[in-house]
Parts: C-alpha cells; sequence; structure tokens
C-alpha cells in the first residue's frame, strides 16, 4: 500500500514546476485589483498617488505564487502564497512565479504556504534581513521538493475545497464551538498527513458520519482521516 502510494509522487525542482514572469500592468488594472500578497484578498483600500505609478506593479494571474517573506512563529523563513481570487496586480517588490506545468490550483493552494514541506527550500534559497527574509529567486528554482502526480493532485485539491466550504459555513453559522474546533483541527491533521506522509485522500470525498464506521486497515483509516473533517460537525 505505501509502495503503491508513494509511485504517486516524485521529487521536481522548482524551476520545472515555476518561472519567474515579469508582466508589467498596462493600466489594464485599476487599484480594486491591487492585491495584498499577505492576505491574499483584494486591497480596495490602497491609495495611489499617481494612476501612471500602477505601471510599476506586477501582473499576478490565478495560480501565481509570490513570496511573502515576513517571519513569524508559523512561517520561519516567510511563505509563497497561491492567487486563487482572480487576476491583478502586486507591488514590484514582489517577483511573481507562474506555473510551468498543468497543476491543480487547491493543492498548490496549501502545498506551497505549507511549512512542513517549503522549510528545507526556502532555509537554502533565502536571505535574512531585518524582520523579514529576502528570496533568492534562483535558488529556490534549483530546490526540489516532493509533488505528487496531477491526478492526485486533483484529489487532494479536491478534498482541500471541500474544507474551505466547510469552514466558511461555520463562519456564517452559529454552530456549538465544539463543532467548529473539531473541524478546524481535522483541517490541520489533513494537511499535515497528506504532505508529510504522502497518503492520498479518501477518493469518494464523501465522509462518514460516524467515527464508528471507520475501517480497522491503518492506512485505510488514515485516508478516512482526511475526508473525516468534512463531516466533523455531524459528529460533534
Amino acid at each position: 500500500m505505501q509502495q503503491a502510494l508513494a509511485n504517486d509522487w516524485e521529487q521536481r525542482k522548482l524551476g520545472e514546476l515555476y518561472k519567474p514572469v515579469y508582466e508589467k500592468n498596462d493600466l489594464s488594472f485599476e487599484t480594486d485589483k491591487i492585491i495584498s500578497v499577505a492576505a491574499m484578498r483584494f486591497n480596495p483600500e490602497a491609495v495611489v498617488s499617481d494612476r501612471e505609478y500602477l505601471r510599476t506593479y506586477n501582473v499576478m494571474r490565478v495560480g501565481d505564487i509570490a513570496f511573502e517573506g515576513h517571519s513569524n512563529k508559523e512561517f520561519s523563513h516567510g511563505r509563497f502564497v497561491e492567487n486563487v481570487i482572480g487576476d491583478g496586480i502586486v507591488s514590484h517588490i514582489f517577483i511573481v512565479f507562474r506555473p510551468n506545468t498543468s497543476y491543480d490550483l487547491w493543492y498548490w493552494k496549501y502545498a506551497i504556504n505549507n511549512e512542513r514541506l517549503m522549510r528545507s527550500a526556502l532555509v537554502r534559497s533565502t536571505k535574512a534581513s531585518t524582520m523579514m527574509h529576502d528570496l533568492v529567486a534562483n535558488d529556490f528554482l534549483s530546490e526540489s521538493i516532493p509533488v505528487p502526480s496531477l491526478s492526485e493532485q486533483h484529489k487532494i485539491g479536491a478534498l482541500f475545497a471541500r474544507l474551505d466550504s466547510l469552514i466558511t459555513l461555520h463562519q456564517r453559522e452559529d454552530l456549538p464551538p465544539r463543532c467548529a474546533l473539531a473541524t478546524i483541527l481535522s483541517v490541520k491533521n489533513a494537511t499535515i498527513i497528506t504532505l508529510e506522509r504522502w497518503i492520498s485522500p479518501w477518493s469518494s470525498l464523501e465522509a462518514p458520519t460516524s467515527p464508528n464506521s471507520y475501517p480497522k486497515s491503518a492506512a485505510a483509516r488514515s485516508r478516512l482521516s482526511l475526508a473525516f473533517a468534512v463531516a466533523a460537525r455531524h459528529t460533534c
């Protein structure tokens, strides 16, 4: 079972997966399309004194990634953030990288932002400065990380998209705190299991309604634990 799962993954150089792009804004994008990389949201409050200055901004399209270099307890050497909100523009201080190959948007949203997966590559491809880290693009592109096959990316990405939807639902509904907490913990556990142990997600994405329905196989339980977050509100 472990060998079969491992065959869906391989070490890939980041330079095979991404390329730096320097697409400048030709004023097709106005201030309402300025993206806050740290929050990955459009920032309509951004103030630009001269419209022509928007030409200095780099275009960041859906699926592109940019490096946010501020360090904190969660991200010791900064982090990459993927654009999942729509085409927009970012400050010229950000280098934008664009996918070179077919990819799953939702898988890479989490993978490229995962400290456990990316830390070693970032340790070797960043330089410390005051309160943040600067990325050395060529060093970053020469690093390698484990990458699943495209079909495996789609499975994992579909699961993460479901989890995102569930979290949004919890934020909108008046659910017991214990249910929301169980879901959030399950989401974190799912990320760790998927990216560190290379366990495929449960392919059907239909979560069990009771923990008693878990199979006895350890590998199957690991896969089901990913999907179980989807049903967390039903098992609280």
